[in-house]
C-alpha cells in the first residue's frame, strides 16, 4: 500500500509540474482502511484517514519513506481503538461528504484531501470461470462533488491493476497519469536499488 501511495505521488508531481501547477505543499490522499468486523455480519467494515503524498518531494525514497511513516502511525492509532469507537470513527469520516453530496453543499465546502487512493485486494490465487482465466480486472469507482481525481487499486495474483477516474474539465489529458505511473514506479525501484539503469534509458 505505501510502495503504491509514493508511486501514484511521484506520479501526480510530475503532472502537475508539467501543467506548471505543483503546489509547494503535498497533496493529500484520503486513504481507506479495512477494519474487521466482530458484529458477524459479511464484508468489510472501513474507515479512512488523510495521508500526505509528498508530491512536494523530488527523492523517491524520501517519499516513500514519510508515507510509510505517517500510515503505520494512522493505522496504528485506528487499531488501537475499540471496536465501537471505530465504529464511530468510520461515521464520522464519511458523514459530511455524504451529507454534502446529498445537499449539493459539498462543491462549496472547503477540501478535506486532495484525492482519494483505495486498494482492494481482489484473490493472490488465479481465477477460472468455466477453463477460461482471469487476465486483470481494471477498477472504476466515482467522484464526488468538488474532488476530480480517484485512484483505485486492484491486487490480483502477481500484479496489480491501477485505475484513474477523473474529471476531464478539471484534469486535461487524464491518461497521462497512466504513462507517468510506469515512470514513477521505475524511478522508485532505482531508488531502492532494484534496478541500475535509469527510466527509459532502455527504450
Amino acid at each position: 500500500n505505501d510502495v503504491m501511495l509514493a508511486v501514484v505521488g511521484g506520479t501526480i508531481r510530475r503532472y502537475l509540474q508539467e501543467l506548471g501547477a505543483l503546489p509547494a505543499k503535498s497533496l493529500l490522499a484520503s486513504v481507506p482502511v479495512a477494519l474487521k468486523r466482530n458484529d458477524g455480519k459479511m464484508g468489510n467494515a472501513a474507515a479512512g484517514f488523510v495521508v500526505p503524498m509528498g508530491t512536494e518531494l523530488d527523492d523517491p525514497r524520501a517519499r516513500l519513506d514519510r508515507i510509510h511513516r505517517i500510515t503505520v502511525r494512522g493505522k496504528d492509532e485506528v487499531n488501537g481503538m475499540p471496536y465501537a469507537a471505530q465504529m464511530q470513527f468510520a461515521l464520522l469520516g464519511i458523514a459530511p461528504l455524504m451529507m454534502g453530496q446529498m445537499s449539493g453543499l459539498l462543491p462549496k465546502m472547503p477540501p478535506f484531501f486532495n484525492v482519494v487512493v483505495s486498494n482492494v485486494v481482489l484473490s493472490r490465487e488465479r481465477l477460472y470461470l468455466m477453463g477460461a482465466e482471469l487476465e486483470a480486472m481494471y477498477p472504476v469507482s466515482f467522484l464526488f462533488d468538488g474532488y476530480a481525481l480517484n485512484v483505485t487499486l486492484v491486487g490480483y495474483a502477481d500484479r496489480v491493476a491501477v485505475g484513474f477516474l477523473g474529471c476531464r474539465d478539471a484534469i486535461p489529458s487524464l491518461q497521462r497519469l497512466a504513462v507517468y505511473t510506469r515512470d514513477a514506479l521505475a524511478e522508485l525501484e532505482q531508488a531502492l536499488g532494484l534496478v541500475h539503469e535509469p527510466p527509459g534509458a532502455a527504450e
